[in-house]
């Protein structure tokens, strides 16, 4: 590599960041049993990559206040039973933890390009051992694949939360999906697996909750006091990132209005396009559209989801 090159690489933080890692306010301690356990991670199976190195500075700068990446390898290459099990009784008591962990190894093993079975069987190993359940790591991997991607082409989307417009009350419901061809560029791809017990490469079954938006009746000047925009059509894009918003529509009865509040996440689908008044329902749930939701501790990674430019 060229002498400019690595000034490239070192000013590229600076200039494109990662935003703040869910690591960035925790104890110094408890960075560096993270990070040694992630390089251990990435260099059981050979030396990084370019790419991955490139990646991994980024992802150190996000983290803040932490050494170098030649000493995470360094002190990588010394790791023992000891601080293995101390690091993981770490890790295993914070979900965000585990959840970043994960995802930070498949994002940097995938910018390689497809996983081999070996580091499937690791990262399924380091997940048990972080007791992650697998329809956690399920929406892990499907998030990696949507971030790294753009879109993941599947017979229904998993891993969803229901957006309704309901009439004040929450009910919970499943979103179910299967697997197939999972393209991942590269010309590789996640494939359903043969077995129950190979579940790191397939996306199976998720469980969601439903996102309340409930019907309340507002007075008209309290809107314009407040001034609320009554929408007349869906607010977002597909694929879009939102960070949660509240919305007001008019609801069927005069003087009613439903309240549609949606988290923080990504559009996956809209299916009800025309908020426009008295086209929703009066006493039953209106499916206002579905959006993938974030496992805690992706923090870093969040706002490079907005895929508006990829198809």
């Amino acid at each position: 590599m060229s002498q400019l090159s690595k000034l490239m690489d070192q000013v590229r933080p600076e200039l494109e960041p990662l935003a703040d890692h869910t690591l960035a306010k925790r104890e110094l301690v408890v960075k560096e049993r993270y990070l040694v356990l992630l390089l251990a991670n990435l260099l059981e199976h050979g030396a990084l990559t370019e790419p991955q190195t490139r990646l991994l500075e980024m992802l150190l700068a996000s983290v803040q206040n932490v050494q170098s990446l030649v000493f995470y390898i360094q002190q990588a290459a010394e790791l023992d039973k000891h601080a293995l099990r101390a690091s993981l009784e770490i890790l295993k008591k914070d979900k965000a933890l585990s959840n970043a962990l994960i995802f930070d190894l498949l994002v940097v093993l995938r910018t390689a390009g497809a996983l081999a079975d070996a580091q499937m069987r690791q990262l399924n190993q380091l997940a048990m051992l972080l007791n992650m359940r697998n329809e956690e790591i399920y929406k892990l991997v499907y998030c990696c694949m949507l971030l790294l991607n753009g879109k993941v082409e599947m017979d229904s989307t998993p891993c969803v939360k229901h957006i309704y417009a309901e009439p004040s009350f929450i009910s919970m419901i499943e979103a179910k999906a299967k697997a197939e061809n999972i393209e991942l560029g590269n010309n590789a791809s996640f494939k359903k697996p043969s077995t129950s017990n190979s579940w790191l490469n397939s996306l199976s079954t998720f469980t969601s909750n439903v996102v309340l938006a409930e019907i309340t009746k507002i007075e008209e000047n309290y809107i314009a006091k407040k001034n609320l925009t009554l929408m007349k059509v869906f607010p977002f894009r597909a694929n879009q990132l939102i960070h949660g918003n509240d919305f007001i529509v008019r609801a069927v009865r005069v003087g009613f209005y439903k309240r549609v509040t949606f988290p923080k996440g990504i559009v996956i689908e809209i299916c009800k396009p025309d908020w426009s008044p008295f086209t929703w329902s009066e006493n039953k749930n209106d499916l206002v559209a579905k959006v993938l939701t974030f496992p805690e501790g992706l923090d870093a990674w969040i706002p490079l989801f907005d895929i508006k430019d990829k198809k």
